[in-house]
């Protein structure tokens, strides 16, 4: 049975369009220039468990040296009070408490949007216990990080919001027919990586990747929208999975029942290195287009880095996944690594 954090993400997923034209990069005073990276008061870490660093990052360069603040989920919520009919100020209220980055996202989604698209719509049933509506803040969170950036972008751009320092946006990233210089990401569907944990034949099934069936098959039961979708898609979804994840953590203690926001970073890093390595082998222009663009490089690194500093963080919080063990062989194997460390060397860092 499908948690419904991820009913909620695949009910909204056909209705998204991703345009990404154009390309601009706004790093705000926690930038350390040219790969490092810091978020909020300065970047140092917050937790309550000790943050190794990822052997898949490289100190050396933007993955390795990306920081933000990170959410502790300690921070005592007893004295905030839910309120059924303002979810929108129910949702900034918890949000700013536990995770403020999460709260500038829903934020930023208002500015450019509705609230019934940015935090209404993603609660269904409509919560009426503060247990009911936490349950919701990761699909809220996720989902309004979409509206966020394509509202960010505006007409000929795509903006990746990954903090209020940390905003980059490329150009030209969707596929072909829908007028970028990337293929469809549903061309990595069944290649030659997805037998190491293959695709789910529906949503009752267990034990595969459901999230390929979601977001890959062209013949996807949400609709063929998604799939069709080039690189620049891949980067923005992987970027929600990562808000998704802090959020989870940020209120993981107030959760029940086994959760999946690690799946579905994991899944998706596994997609970004299956769809760079098809590129390379089978689609030379679109991999030169990608490769050679420094900004485009850039967000790769940067989502590299920013999805193992949360993925650290929560390692070990066995509440937060259901196959994210599975996933995270997936991603390790070497030859898709190897795709990592070949944007890293074009970089010119190792």
């Amino acid at each position: 049975m499908l948690s419904s954090f991820r009913l909620a993400v695949f009910a909204g997923l056909s209705a998204f369009v991703i345009a990404i034209n154009g390309c601009a990069s706004d790093r705000g005073p926690g930038s350390t220039g040219d790969g490092g990276m810091s978020g909020g008061d300065g970047g140092t870490p917050a937790g309550d468990a000790s943050i190794g660093t990822s052997e898949l990052v490289s100190p050396t360069c933007i993955d390795g040296q990306y920081t933000e603040v990170l959410p502790t989920g300690s921070e005592a919520i007893a004295d905030l009070t839910f309120t059924a009919t303002d979810l929108v100020g129910s949702a900034l209220l918890f949000l700013d408490r536990r995770y403020p980055n999460g709260a500038d996202i829903v934020s930023g989604c208002l500015e450019h949007d509705t609230e019934a698209r940015c935090v209404n719509m993603w609660f269904q049933p409509a919560p009426t216990t503060t247990s009911e509506f936490l349950l919701g803040l990761s699909t809220v969170v996720h989902e309004a990080g979409h509206l966020n950036d394509l509202g960010r972008g505006g007409s000929g751009f795509g903006t990746y919001f990954y903090t209020s320092d940390t905003i980059l946006s490329c150009d030209d990233g969707d596929s072909v027919p829908r007028g970028g210089q990337t293929f469809a990401r549903s061309e990595i569907y069944d290649d030659a990586f997805q037998s190491e944990f293959p695709a789910c034949a529906s949503f009752s099934d267990r034990d595969c990747d459901s999230y390929a069936l979601i977001y890959l098959d062209p013949n996807s039961p949400v609709g063929t929208l998604g799939p069709s979708q080039g690189f620049s898609s891949v980067i923005e979804e992987a970027t929600q999975y990562v808000n998704s994840l802090a959020t989870g953590f940020a209120f993981r203690d107030q959760l029940t029942g086994q959760r999946s926001e690690r799946d579905g970073i994991l899944a998706y890093l596994w997609y970004v290195e299956r769809y760079l390595h098809l590129a390379r082998l089978e689609q030379p222009d679109v991999y030169n287009f990608i490769s050679s663009s420094a900004c485009w490089r850039e967000v790769i690194l940067t989502l590299w880095g920013r999805a193992w500093l949360y993925l650290q963080h929560t390692t070990g919080h066995t509440e937060l996944e259901i196959n994210a063990p599975t996933f995270l062989q997936a991603v390790q194997n070497p030859v898709l690594v190897d795709e990592i460390a070949r944007i890293r060397a074009l970089q010119g860092c190792s």
